[in-house]
This record gives C-alpha cells, sequence and structure tokens, in this order.
C-alpha cells in the first residue's frame, strides 16, 4: 500500500500535436449548414476545407489549431507529339510498370500461345 498525494486528474481534452487529419471539402452553402453539426461539422479527427478564387481556408473544430497544411495536385499533362518529338514527364515507378507491361507482351508473342494477359486489350494474334 502507497502512502502519498493523489494522482493529478485526467485532462478529458487532452491537447494534440503532430497528427494528420481528414480533411472534408465543403462549399459555402454547406459550411452554413454543417459548421455546428457535431456529427458533420469539424472535431479532432477532420477539419472543413473552403476554397474560393486561389485561397483555401482551413476550418478546425473549436480549440483546434491547424498548424500546417499540406496537400498535392496532379499537374495538367504535357501533350505528347511523335511527329514533333515532344515527350513527357513519367514517375520513376510509372515506367516501370509500362516496361513490365510492354515486355509481358512482347514474351507472349514469342512464346507458346498459353496464358495471355493481354489478348482482349491486344487481339492481334489471331490465328
Amino acid at each position: 500500500m502507497a502512502i502519498g498525494p493523489p494522482p493529478p486528474p485526467v485532462d478529458p481534452n487532452p491537447p494534440v500535436s503532430g497528427i494528420e487529419v481528414e480533411v472534408r471539402p465543403v462549399t459555402h452553402l454547406e459550411l452554413e449548414k454543417i459548421k455546428n453539426d457535431p456529427f458533420k461539422g469539424p472535431d479532432q479527427t477532420k477539419v472543413l476545407r473552403l476554397m474560393y478564387k486561389n485561397n483555401v481556408e482551413i476550418i478546425p473544430a473549436t480549440g483546434c489549431t491547424a498548424v500546417r497544411y499540406m496537400y498535392r495536385y496532379i499537374a495538367k499533362p504535357t501533350p505528347v507529339s511523335l511527329q514533333n518529338n515532344v515527350t513527357f514527364v513519367l514517375s520513376e515507378h510509372m515506367h516501370q510498370e509500362i516496361v513490365d507491361e510492354a515486355i509481358k507482351i512482347a514474351l507472349e508473342g514469342i512464346e507458346a500461345k498459353r496464358n495471355q494477359t493481354f489478348t482482349p486489350i491486344v487481339d492481334n494474334q489471331k490465328e
């Protein structure tokens, strides 16, 4: 049996730091309807994102602060022209996937006609 001061009370809402949360995009109209809704509004696991023109507004729950916001975007692809020798940018893993598929198609044309994986798309191997 230990004798000493009682343990400190446990904070029911401890401060949370450095976590990633869900970002839910909303429109102005949706924001007015849901910002105070405890189920659809922001909380400690999700924030709302409002976009207008070239601005982004992050709306966290009351008592929470958004410290950093990271986003990704999909770049508009560069048009490819085989006549003008215009190439395009590929990530390393996508390049490898294309090479692997090309090898698979080439081997199917060389090897026995078994287990053809690309027959529905490339149907030029009819006998």
